[in-house]
């Protein structure tokens, strides 16, 4: 416990513990820590200034009575394994509203969380009840599947433009680092994960850090990749961390001259485009009719970050389909060694001549994919059934032409 709170100390507070003259608002965000195995942990966290009391001691003791007034920060972080970050920031808030109140209905509450919400996935939902407020919530049916609300539209949106999200998926997948900077706390921390998100059936493998403390700084000049995100108030130079830098406050992604990031190959690329473009542009098909047809209405935000995410969630099913002919598993070991055969794959696909995907194939974040998903006798999940299903697509068309000839 000694450990989490020293590691705490620095992450829910990353820009540093110090004292201001102005009561600056309450914020919200959400950092992750991973520990030594790959789990993730989830610090959702509530950034609270509150007056100093007459206990502090004045470093200045030379300071006058009529000088300004000063705030101490206090932190309010709820820890899980959950990605539940809406909920945890009604909870946060409720509870900070108990102990402006009272001490005693915060300890309540707190002991209501640990004591009886317990989640398990399959399950039915869990009702619990903060003071007046009365709050529901499911486990994921999957636990490999992410949860992201509306997180993966709103990153589009940030970003601006299909080019720099592709710009970006490249470069993930061919292990190059990537650094976000923003003035939003909570703006870094939503990139970060949705980014992450956007790669499922994969799951990120290197450092992950969404918001980096600024005493930990030195580790973006770390040789190993990783996905991290500063404030613009930490003062480094970008051109000297050979890292593709994303400014999510204008929404531009910045690739150093000595990183070369290869592009998706045909046909994957225009698929993959037109399907992005059918679901941010809806219009685009019909700009140029002499007569105009009715559009039916924007989606919610929830509804259009699943299509965004079902757009790559098919182009990685067409790209990998046929992977599994590829995998041998030597049972003599424990566990099991799996290996993959990349040139069959890449004579398999005609993938031979296309840096992107050789890139890809020796990268630790398909490694550790194989590892995971290679097993025959495993639970299945979405990507999974998907590849079955275009596996059985490219047969029953490659029979009927066969059968036609």
């Amino acid at each position: 416990m000694a450990a989490v709170l020293g590691i705490l100390y620095n992450f829910s507070q990353p820009q540093g513990w110090a004292l201001s003259t102005e009561m600056r608002p309450v914020c919200f965000f959400a950092n992750t820590l991973t520990d030594i195995m790959g789990a993730r942990q989830y610090a959702c966290c509530l950034q609270v200034y509150e007056p100093c009391g007459d206990g502090i001691e004045e470093v200045d003791d030379t300071r006058s009575d009529e000088g300004p007034s000063l705030f101490k920060p206090k932190v309010i972080v709820i820890l899980s394994r959950f990605p539940f970050f809406d909920l945890f920031r009604n909870c946060l808030n409720r509870i900070l509203l108990a102990l402006m109140e009272a001490e005693d209905k915060a300890e309540l509450m707190i002991s209501t969380l640990l004591s009886q919400v317990y989640l398990t996935p399959g399950m039915p939902a869990v009702s619990f009840c903060l003071g007046n407020d009365r709050f529901s919530v499911r486990a994921p049916k999957s636990p490999t599947i992410p949860v992201t609300s509306d997180k993966v539209m709103l990153f589009l949106q940030q970003l601006g433009t299909i080019y720099n999200i592709l710009t970006l998926l490249c470069a993930v997948m061919t292990d190059h680092k990537i650094l976000f900077r923003s003035s939003s706390l909570s703006l870094l921390a939503d990139s970060c994960y949705a980014l992450r998100s956007l790669l499922y059936p994969f799951d990120y493998p290197h450092t992950y850090v969404p918001v980096l403390p600024e005493l930990l700084i030195e580790y973006l000049e770390s040789p190993t990749p990783y996905i991290m995100g500063v404030l613009n108030t930490v003062r480094i130079r970008y051109t000297d961390l050979d890292a593709v830098v994303v400014d999510l406050d204008v929404g531009a992604v910045y690739v150093p001259p000595s990183i070369t990031v290869p592009v998706i190959p045909q046909p994957f690329h225009q698929q993959l485009t037109s399907s992005l473009q059918m679901v941010l542009f809806p219009g685009l098909a019909t700009a140029d009719y002499a007569w105009k047809v009715g559009q039916p209405p924007f989606p919610a935000g929830e509804v259009q970050d699943k299509r965004i995410r079902a757009c790559f969630l098919c182009f990685f099913a067409d790209l990998l389909v046929g992977y599994r002919c590829c995998l041998e598993v030597i049972r003599v070991y424990t566990p099991p060694l799996i290996v993959f055969h990349k040139s069959a794959f890449l004579g398999l696909r005609q993938f031979s001549s296309c840096p992107l995907i050789r890139a890809f194939l020796d990268s630790l974040l398909f490694q550790s994919f194989i590892s995971d998903r290679g097993l025959p006798f495993r639970i299945c999940d979405l990507f999974d059934e998907l590849v079955a299903q275009i596996s059985e697509q490219s047969n029953g068309q490659l029979t009927s032409r066969t059968t036609s000839i």
